[in-house]
């Protein structure tokens, strides 16, 4: 769970573009978020209720900037990956077997 005011990118289902927000806080049923340009919102916990998105939380996806950085370069790069494996020498095979913990 994010921190409040923490930056996060979210996104509603897979086919969603990802969105930049400002985590600013949680309801039963809902995340909290804003723009940036709504971060003077913290210091008004009323206020965030009504001007805040609210976003059901069984529908969202969110991470934190390093994590969404992480996603993103493992989307850009596990097919490269895989393809290279494919071709990879027996020894290199054998040292990813031992990396990914697999048991054949």
């Amino acid at each position: 769970m994010p921190q409040i005011g923490e930056t996060i990118y979210y996104r509603r289902d897979s086919n969603e573009f990802v969105q930049k927000a400002i985590f600013m806080g949680e309801t039963s049923r809902s995340w909290l978020v804003g723009t940036e340009s709504m971060r003077y919102l913290l210091d008004c916990p009323d206020s965030i209720a009504k001007l805040a998105t609210k976003l059901p939380k069984k529908d969202v996806r969110f991470e934190t900037g390093e994590a969404y950085e992480l996603s993103v370069w493992a989307s850009a790069h596990r097919w490269k990956i895989r393809e290279a494996v494919n071709f990879a020498s027996p020894e290199a095979l054998k040292k990813i077997a031992e990396l990914v913990d697999y048991k054949g």
